[in-house]
Protein backbone atom coordinates (compact mmCIF):
# COMPACT_ATOMS: atom_id res chain seq x y z
CA UNK A 1 0.00 0.00 0.00
CA UNK A 2 1.47 3.20 -0.77
CA UNK A 3 2.07 5.83 1.54
CA UNK A 4 0.27 9.16 1.76
CA UNK A 5 2.01 11.83 2.48
CA UNK A 6 1.28 15.17 4.00
CA UNK A 7 1.75 16.68 -0.31
CA UNK A 8 -0.54 14.19 -1.94
CA UNK A 9 -3.11 14.61 1.20
CA UNK A 10 -3.52 18.28 0.10
CA UNK A 11 -3.57 17.71 -3.33
CA UNK A 12 -6.84 15.36 -2.80
CA UNK A 13 -8.35 17.84 -1.02
CA UNK A 14 -7.38 20.78 -3.27
CA UNK A 15 -9.06 19.09 -6.12
CA UNK A 16 -12.22 17.71 -3.99
CA UNK A 17 -12.64 21.21 -3.32
CA UNK A 18 -12.35 22.42 -7.01
CA UNK A 19 -14.71 19.95 -8.05
CA UNK A 20 -17.36 20.96 -5.39
CA UNK A 21 -16.80 24.60 -6.21
CA UNK A 22 -17.30 23.81 -10.27
CA UNK A 23 -20.38 21.68 -9.47
CA UNK A 24 -21.78 24.21 -7.45
CA UNK A 25 -21.16 26.95 -10.02
CA UNK A 26 -19.12 29.21 -7.91
CA UNK A 27 -16.29 30.94 -9.05
CA UNK A 28 -12.45 31.13 -7.46
CA UNK A 29 -13.49 34.76 -6.37
CA UNK A 30 -16.95 34.01 -5.24
CA UNK A 31 -15.66 31.25 -3.18
CA UNK A 32 -13.20 33.30 -1.47
CA UNK A 33 -15.62 35.79 -0.43
CA UNK A 34 -18.25 33.05 1.05
CA UNK A 35 -15.44 32.64 3.56
CA UNK A 36 -13.05 35.74 3.70
CA UNK A 37 -10.51 34.55 1.69
CA UNK A 38 -9.12 36.04 -1.49
CA UNK A 39 -9.29 34.18 -4.78
CA UNK A 40 -5.06 33.42 -4.59
CA UNK A 41 -5.95 31.50 -1.41
CA UNK A 42 -8.43 29.56 -3.25
CA UNK A 43 -6.69 28.59 -5.92
CA UNK A 44 -3.65 27.62 -4.12
CA UNK A 45 -5.49 25.49 -1.53
CA UNK A 46 -7.31 24.11 -4.76
CA UNK A 47 -3.63 23.23 -6.34
CA UNK A 48 -2.23 21.44 -3.46
CA UNK A 49 0.30 24.31 -2.60
CA UNK A 50 -1.39 25.53 0.70
CA UNK A 51 -2.97 23.63 3.44
CA UNK A 52 -6.72 24.02 3.78
CA UNK A 53 -7.63 25.29 7.75
CA UNK A 54 -10.33 23.40 9.35
CA UNK A 55 -12.56 26.27 9.70
CA UNK A 56 -11.89 27.47 5.34
CA UNK A 57 -13.13 23.58 4.86
CA UNK A 58 -15.87 23.74 6.90
CA UNK A 59 -17.06 27.31 5.39
CA UNK A 60 -16.10 26.25 1.78
CA UNK A 61 -18.01 22.87 2.31
CA UNK A 62 -21.29 24.91 3.60
CA UNK A 63 -20.77 27.10 0.55
CA UNK A 64 -20.85 24.23 -1.83
CA UNK A 65 -23.74 22.77 -0.47
CA UNK A 66 -21.66 19.63 0.27
CA UNK A 67 -23.30 16.15 0.35
CA UNK A 68 -23.13 14.96 4.12
CA UNK A 69 -20.54 11.93 3.03
CA UNK A 70 -18.25 13.89 1.32
CA UNK A 71 -18.26 16.78 3.59
CA UNK A 72 -17.21 13.82 6.49
CA UNK A 73 -14.87 12.17 4.22
CA UNK A 74 -12.71 15.61 3.92
CA UNK A 75 -12.97 16.27 7.55
CA UNK A 76 -12.11 13.60 8.26
CA UNK A 77 -9.11 13.46 5.73
CA UNK A 78 -7.94 16.60 6.84
CA UNK A 79 -8.13 15.40 10.77
CA UNK A 80 -6.45 11.86 10.35
CA UNK A 81 -2.86 12.19 10.52
CA UNK A 82 -0.51 11.64 8.06
CA UNK A 83 1.07 8.25 8.11
CA UNK A 84 5.16 8.87 8.38
CA UNK A 85 6.85 8.98 5.08
CA UNK A 86 9.92 7.35 4.84
CA UNK A 87 11.65 9.88 2.81
CA UNK A 88 11.00 12.91 5.93
CA UNK A 89 13.82 10.74 7.19
CA UNK A 90 16.33 12.70 4.63
CA UNK A 91 17.12 16.02 4.30
CA UNK A 92 15.84 16.75 1.11
CA UNK A 93 15.03 20.28 -1.00
CA UNK A 94 11.86 20.68 -0.68
CA UNK A 95 10.45 20.60 -4.45
CA UNK A 96 12.55 17.12 -4.13
CA UNK A 97 10.59 16.13 -1.19
CA UNK A 98 7.36 17.42 -3.06
CA UNK A 99 8.18 14.97 -6.36
CA UNK A 100 9.20 11.75 -4.43
CA UNK A 101 6.19 12.35 -2.43
CA UNK A 102 3.52 12.39 -5.61
CA UNK A 103 5.94 9.49 -6.99
CA UNK A 104 5.53 7.41 -4.30
CA UNK A 105 1.72 8.00 -4.76
CA UNK A 106 1.59 7.67 -8.58
CA UNK A 107 -0.03 5.34 -10.54
CA UNK A 108 1.98 5.51 -13.78
CA UNK A 109 5.01 7.34 -14.79
CA UNK A 110 6.60 8.09 -18.09
CA UNK A 111 10.36 9.21 -18.39
CA UNK A 112 13.20 10.73 -20.55
CA UNK A 113 16.21 9.71 -19.26
CA UNK A 114 19.52 11.77 -20.11
CA UNK A 115 23.27 10.70 -19.87
CA UNK A 116 22.37 8.17 -17.24
CA UNK A 117 20.39 5.71 -16.60
CA UNK A 118 16.86 6.38 -14.29
CA UNK A 119 17.14 6.65 -10.68
CA UNK A 120 14.65 3.85 -10.46
CA UNK A 121 16.11 1.59 -12.55
CA UNK A 122 20.00 2.00 -10.94
CA UNK A 123 22.22 -1.11 -9.20
CA UNK A 124 23.34 0.53 -5.68
CA UNK A 125 27.20 0.51 -7.40
CA UNK A 126 25.68 2.71 -10.47
CA UNK A 127 23.80 5.19 -7.95
CA UNK A 128 26.72 5.73 -5.75
CA UNK A 129 29.32 6.15 -9.25
CA UNK A 130 26.54 8.66 -10.14
CA UNK A 131 26.23 10.73 -7.12
CA UNK A 132 29.76 10.64 -6.22
CA UNK A 133 30.32 12.24 -9.81
CA UNK A 134 28.07 14.92 -9.73
CA UNK A 135 29.26 15.51 -5.80
CA UNK A 136 33.25 14.54 -5.93
CA UNK A 137 34.14 16.51 -2.55
CA UNK A 138 31.15 14.89 -0.12
CA UNK A 139 31.66 13.50 2.44
CA UNK A 140 31.17 9.64 2.22
CA UNK A 141 28.36 9.71 4.95
CA UNK A 142 26.38 12.28 2.72
CA UNK A 143 27.20 10.05 -0.29
CA UNK A 144 26.09 7.03 1.98
CA UNK A 145 22.55 8.76 3.29
CA UNK A 146 21.80 9.75 -0.34
CA UNK A 147 22.70 6.40 -1.76
CA UNK A 148 20.15 4.97 0.88
CA UNK A 149 17.60 7.20 -0.08
CA UNK A 150 17.88 6.52 -3.95
CA UNK A 151 17.43 3.07 -3.17
CA UNK A 152 14.61 3.40 -0.83
CA UNK A 153 12.69 5.06 -3.44
CA UNK A 154 12.95 2.10 -5.88
CA UNK A 155 10.09 0.25 -3.48
CA UNK A 156 7.38 1.92 -5.42
CA UNK A 157 8.09 -1.02 -8.58
CA UNK A 158 7.75 -3.67 -5.71
CA UNK A 159 4.44 -2.53 -4.54
CA UNK A 160 2.21 -5.69 -3.59
CA UNK A 161 -1.19 -4.52 -4.60
CA UNK A 162 -0.16 -1.33 -7.74
CA UNK A 163 3.12 -1.54 -8.44
CA UNK A 164 4.37 1.82 -10.11
CA UNK A 165 3.63 1.74 -13.99
CA UNK A 166 6.74 2.86 -15.25
CA UNK A 167 7.79 3.71 -19.05
CA UNK A 168 11.23 4.78 -19.47
CA UNK A 169 12.89 6.13 -22.58
CA UNK A 170 16.66 5.99 -22.65
CA UNK A 171 19.24 8.35 -24.33
CA UNK A 172 21.31 5.69 -26.25
CA UNK A 173 23.97 7.54 -25.20
CA UNK A 174 23.23 5.86 -21.24
CA UNK A 175 23.90 2.57 -22.68
CA UNK A 176 27.88 3.48 -24.18
CA UNK A 177 28.65 5.69 -21.16
CA UNK A 178 30.51 3.76 -18.63
CA UNK A 179 29.83 5.00 -14.94
CA UNK A 180 31.30 3.55 -12.08
CA UNK A 181 34.14 1.32 -14.20
CA UNK A 182 33.53 -1.12 -16.91
CA UNK A 183 32.09 -3.68 -14.38
CA UNK A 184 29.47 -1.91 -13.01
CA UNK A 185 28.00 -0.40 -16.42
CA UNK A 186 28.20 -4.23 -17.30
CA UNK A 187 26.06 -5.26 -14.05
CA UNK A 188 23.56 -2.52 -14.53
CA UNK A 189 22.93 -3.06 -18.08
CA UNK A 190 22.72 -6.67 -16.94
CA UNK A 191 19.92 -5.75 -13.80
CA UNK A 192 18.02 -3.67 -15.43
CA UNK A 193 17.58 -4.80 -19.00
CA UNK A 194 17.37 -7.25 -21.68
CA UNK A 195 17.65 -6.82 -25.74
CA UNK A 196 15.21 -7.95 -27.64
CA UNK A 197 14.94 -9.15 -30.84
CA UNK A 198 12.95 -5.80 -32.11
CA UNK A 199 16.11 -3.97 -30.70
CA UNK A 200 13.57 -2.37 -27.43
CA UNK A 201 14.47 -2.90 -23.95
CA UNK A 202 12.58 -4.75 -21.17
CA UNK A 203 12.95 -3.76 -17.28
CA UNK A 204 13.48 -7.41 -15.37
CA UNK A 205 11.97 -5.40 -12.27
CA UNK A 206 7.62 -5.36 -12.94
CA UNK A 207 5.64 -3.40 -15.58
CA UNK A 208 8.87 -1.68 -16.81
CA UNK A 209 9.59 -1.22 -20.57
CA UNK A 210 12.55 0.42 -21.35
CA UNK A 211 13.16 1.91 -24.66
CA UNK A 212 16.83 3.25 -26.04
CA UNK A 213 17.13 4.65 -28.86
CA UNK A 214 18.61 8.33 -30.20
CA UNK A 215 17.54 11.50 -29.20
CA UNK A 216 15.95 12.77 -32.05
CA UNK A 217 13.36 9.61 -31.65
CA UNK A 218 12.88 9.81 -28.17
CA UNK A 219 11.75 13.46 -28.98
CA UNK A 220 8.91 11.80 -31.13
CA UNK A 221 8.71 8.87 -28.46
CA UNK A 222 8.03 11.71 -25.40
CA UNK A 223 5.23 13.16 -27.23
CA UNK A 224 3.71 10.05 -28.33
CA UNK A 225 3.51 8.54 -24.86
CA UNK A 226 0.40 8.44 -22.43
CA UNK A 227 -0.17 6.48 -19.79
CA UNK A 228 -3.38 4.80 -19.38
CA UNK A 229 -3.71 6.24 -15.38
CA UNK A 230 -2.24 9.18 -13.95
CA UNK A 231 -0.90 9.33 -10.39
CA UNK A 232 -0.95 12.62 -8.36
Amino acid sequence: MAIQGPVVKRRKIGRELQVLRETSGLTIEEAGAKIQRSDSTISRIENGQRDVQLIELKGLLEAYDAPAETREALLNLLSGAPEQAWWTNFDLPPKLETYVGLEAEAAALRVFALGAVHSLLRTEDYARAVLRGTSPSAPTGEIDSLLTFHMQRQQVLARESTPLDLVVVLDEGCLWRQVGGLDCQRDQLRWSTWTTPAGTCTSRRPRTPVASISPTAACAAWRSMKPSRRGS
